[in-house]
């Protein structure tokens, strides 16, 4: 499925072009590929959980911020990746990507973008950092375990 036509391209080779407006709404999303479903993971201490979110918070703002040119202060746990700082399909496509990378996993992004698309999920669910952390430690642990 083709991706939905963004309000921001970039140009190859160009300097990194001004914000992207904030959207105001939940844009669809269009993804291909299959990406592997992780199980719920065993549950630790509340204390060790909020390391864990904390410590992968930090990493996944660092990418954020890396990745897509947005100032690393106004990345905040209940920052939502499209609505509060205006990421569009294919940068997010990017940070995914990276993230995959930095911590060893698979996103299920196709799994979750069509969860929200068909409804039967908020975008809060996935796209708002401090759950998407947790969703990041859940396919940790399903992996170490």
């Amino acid at each position: 499925m083709p991706l939905p036509q963004e309000g921001a391209t970039r140009a190859a080779g160009n300097a990194p072009q001004a914000r992207r407006p904030r959207h105001h709404h939940s844009p669809r999303f269009a993804f291909s590929g299959e990406f592997p479903i992780a199980s719920r993971p065993n549950r630790s201490s509340r204390h060790d959980k909020d390391n864990s979110l904390s410590s992968t918070f930090d990493r996944v703002a660092d990418i954020i911020a890396e990745t897509s040119e947005i100032d690393r202060a106004e990345i905040t746990p209940e920052s939502h990746t499209i609505d509060d700082l205006g990421i569009d399909s294919l940068d997010f496509l990017d940070i995914v990507f990276a993230i995959d990378k930095e911590f060893g996993i698979k996103i299920p992004l196709e799994k979750w973008t069509q969860a929200v698309n068909d409804g039967e999920a908020p975008t809060e669910e996935y796209f708002v950092l401090k759950n998407l952390c947790a969703k990041i430690d859940e396919l940790r642990a399903a992996k170490a375990g």
